[in-house]
């Protein structure tokens, strides 16, 4: 790093003009089957990322899931997993449109796996491996193991098996956990060990098997501590459990050492729950580990309704019949909701006498709300980090969204806009054709009323470069770095820098000038972007004017740090404008022709047909459209009549 204080003029550039900006996306695949075919993405804008182009390929694929990369020219490959309603991986949030120079390049895509419809990915996390197996709504997931054990001969009660982070039970269905086609579930084997502490306060050290059961856990603790088993009983997390549990269904916390506790039996194993039928609510007392199906059978005798007419909700959740009330987090004093078939909506309530009182609180009528498959949970994170929770149909539109956030939030809906996988969603379509399932996540931004205006930046075009002076006395914020930097001015009053002009540093990047923020070194606020500089990079420009031509700058090559004059150049008005840097460690030239000026490319730090690792030590074929890969790989789309898949220019070897 180093202070930069005066300028010296250094060099003029030359633009050239792209013609008018593509309206879709070229997608070129490399390897396997599809290997030279290609696909073209429509819908695509400022604000599209590399997520939205990993959905498209899968539905172009017809798969529920993928494993792909992604490599634009001149770039490093981007990794991304994608199922129906997510996208991960380093890289998925990147702009498109920074990326391609407004889409002026052609990507490649390389598909390295694939989940078919009807299945989920089991991951072995120690192994590093993983499967894809068959699935279903209604599976279990003790059925889901048993699945995995015909696969890979693990015992099904030595799995131990998470989604989400979150350890399942064998009882629990995949439709309650919310697990859907091409979801990711993760197994685990190996021994745990546990901390139980007695009444005494001692504790007791057991290395326990994901297939020993709580009872063997009790049984072998109290055997240590020469306890008697009458009158005791074991305690997860302060609660009664299952004796027939196993460990590899609990989510033990190897670092808490009072997870597990030996104590008299409590009365306060029963609990208090509402049930909320109709126009009423009425209490039972029940006990913590009993099954929602106990809790099905007390309703049928207490209120005369047949255990097969019953739907229990808690808090919108459907409950499984197998699952216990403290599987489900249900509490003291906590209320069910009890949903009725239709066609038994005028009937009669038939009490049954009982033995047990009951209490009944008459509440105002309500219509049970059907929790139908079309229901769902979504979150909104708006631009401030705040997430809020909005429930609605898949049927309905993107117009009531935005009215409920509306609601929520007092934002205007003309001021709304919505994204979800970086595609814009617009009004009047509806949420399932964007794929939008339950707890998906979409950002909320601000519109400026009227349409977003052209931004002010340097006039670049005819501007001159100017090599920056080192002073060792220059202010903390006039200090650079390798790659491109920005110049602004911070109008923060109470920063040090108040009125300065200030540095940013960027490294190497794609840098969107609509959509990245400059902010001040000193006071982290954001500042006037006025002029870019670049140091030890290979750099170029792309930019867009108001008649949505694109010109660009070819590649130039800086080792000392340079700046644009912005006081020397002017300013002009840009609808677009993106700023490329890359290190410039790996570069070829092109041999100079007379009357043309010498050129320099990087070698981009994956191959675009193989997507593999290249610098300038590999055996790297170089284009005269500019572009290099693997020798062997060039080779082999020459051998199969295929033409570059950034530019569609014929290969033609330089070097």
């Amino acid at each position: 790093m180093r202070n930069s204080d005066t300028l010296l003029d250094i060099q003029s550039k030359n633009e050239i003009l792209c013609g008018k900006a593509p309206d879709r996306l070229k997608v070129v695949f490399v390897n396997n089957e599809n290997l030279g075919q290609r696909i073209y993405i429509e819908g695509i804008n400022e604000r599209t990322q590399f997520s939205y182009v990993a959905q498209k390929v899968m539905e172009y694929l017809k798969v529920s899931g993928l494993d792909l990369s992604i490599v634009p020219e001149y770039s490093k490959a981007i990794k991304l997993f994608t199922n129906q309603r997510l996208v991960k991986g380093e890289g998925r949030q990147i702009s498109i449109e920074a990326a391609t120079g407004f889409l002026t390049s052609g990507i490649t895509c390389c598909v390295e796996s694939r989940i078919e419809m009807g299945n989920i990915r089991v991951h072995f996390e120690k192994q590093g491996k993983f499967f894809n197996i068959p699935y279903h709504p209604e599976d279990t997931v003790l059925v889901l193991k048993r699945k995995i054990s015909e696969r890979t001969k693990i015992p099904f009660e030595k799995q131990l098996m998470k989604f989400k982070q979150r350890i399942l039970t064998n009882s629990q269905k995949m439709r309650q956990i919310g697990i859907q086609e091409a979801d990711e579930v993760y197994i685990e084997t190996d021994t745990r060990q546990l901390s139980v502490m007695l009444q005494n306060g001692e504790k007791i050290q057991i290395q326990a098997e994901n297939d020993q059961t709580i009872g063997q856990i009790f049984s072998i603790a109290c055997s240590l501590a020469e306890l008697s088993l009458d009158g005791l009983n074991i305690y997860y997390n302060s609660n009664p459990i299952i004796m027939s549990m196993l460990i590899g269904e609990l989510d033990i916390n190897q670092e808490k050492h009072d997870q597990f506790a030996i104590m008299n039996r409590k009365q306060t194993d029963y609990i208090h729950i509402y049930v909320r039928i109709r126009a009423k609510s009425v209490d039972f007392i029940v006990n913590r580990i009993d099954t929602i199906r106990d809790v099905k059978n007390l309703i049928q005798i207490k209120e005369g309704i047949s255990y097969e007419n019953q739907k229990l909700f808690f808090k919108e959740l459907l409950l499984d019949d197998n699952q216990t009330l403290q599987d489900q987090n249900i509490r003291n004093w906590n209320v069910l909701d009890l949903e009725l078939p239709r066609s038994s909506n005028n009937q009669q309530i038939q009490q049954t006498p009982s033995t047990e009182s009951i209490s009944i609180v008459q509440k105002p009528s309500q219509t049970p709300v059907s929790k139908s498959n079309d229901e769902i949970q979504i979150f909104v994170k708006a631009i401030s980090g705040e997430t809020i929770t909005v429930n609605l149909r898949l049927s309905d539109s993107i117009d009531i969204l935005k009215q409920k956030i509306n609601e929520k939030q007092h934002i205007s809906i003309q001021k709304q806009l919505l994204f979800f996988a970086g595609k814009k969603l617009e009004n009047g379509k509806q949420l399932k054709d964007y794929k939008i399932q339950n707890y998906a996540t979409l950002n909320l931004e601000l519109r400026l009323l009227g349409g977003l205006p052209p931004k002010v930046f340097t006039n670049i075009e005819n501007a001159n470069f100017h090599q920056s002076m080192i002073s060792y006395s220059a202010p903390a914020w006039r200090c650079t770095a390798s790659g491109l930097t920005l110049e602004g001015l911070c109008k923060n009053p109470s920063c040090q820098a108040n009125d300065q002009r200030v540095i940013c540093n960027y490294g190497y990047t794609d840098f969107d000038l609509f959509l990245n923020e400059p902010k001040c070194p000193m006071c982290n606020q954001a500042i006037y972007a006025l002029s870019p500089g670049f140091s030890k990079c290979l750099w170029r420009i792309h930019y867009k004017k108001a008649n949505k031509s694109v010109s660009s700058f070819p590649w130039k090559k800086n080792e000392e740090h340079q700046a644009i004059c912005s006081q020397e150049a002017g300013f002009s008005e840009y609808d677009r404008l993106v700023i490329h840097a890359v290190q410039s460690t790996s570069t070829w030239k092109m041999p100079v022709k007379e009357g043309k000026a010498e050129e320099i490319f990087p070698i981009g730090e994956s191959c675009g047909l193989c997507h593999k690792k290249q610098d300038i030590q590999a055996n790297v074929m170089a284009l005269r459209c500019g572009h290099s890969y693997h020798r062997n790989c060039t080779m082999n789309w020459i051998a199969r009549k295929l033409q570059c898949p950034h530019c569609d220019l014929p290969f033609e070897q330089v070097l």
